[in-house]
């Protein structure tokens, strides 16, 4: 989609990008989803002007929240951030491997078609609602 760009962020989020997140994060996963601003995250936010219309973090590892605007499905953007993501934080392609928690096998198959496959170990404690945790391992 022409216009995007992405940002990164390392840290907290300032206001607007806080607010901006905030109501993605709702729109996507429900209105009691809440963002868990550390100093140890890096969001990767893509914006169309000053919306946001996705966005993913990273923490010792883990992908969380990967999440697209509805109007911005099935359009490539997921895909695209997802790689800019693994570029930047080495999943998988040469750095420490990159989990991620799923909670619904409905999501599966779009990071299977990305290198990921189920983990029956995960490395990290699962959050509440996670059916299955996805490792993309060092090529």
């Amino acid at each position: 989609m022409p216009g995007l760009r992405v940002v990164e962020v390392r840290g907290k989020l300032s206001p607007t990008q806080r607010v901006g997140v905030q109501d993605l994060l709702r729109l996507c996963f429900g209105s009691s989803a809440a963002i868990q601003d550390r100093a140890a995250k890096t969001w990767w936010m893509v914006v169309a002007g000053a919306a946001v219309v996705a966005a993913a973090n990273v923490e010792r590892g883990v992908l969380w929240d990967l999440c697209v605007h509805p109007a911005c499905r099935r359009r490539g953007v997921g895909g695209a951030l997802l790689r800019h993501v693994l570029r930047a934080a080495g999943g998988g392609g040469g750095g420490a491997p990159l989990c991620l928690f799923i909670d619904t096998w409905q999501n599966a198959p779009f990071y299977q078609k990305r290198g990921f496959q189920v983990d029956p170990a995960p490395p990290e404690t699962p959050p509440p609602g996670a059916v299955a945790c996805m490792v993309r391992r060092k090529s």
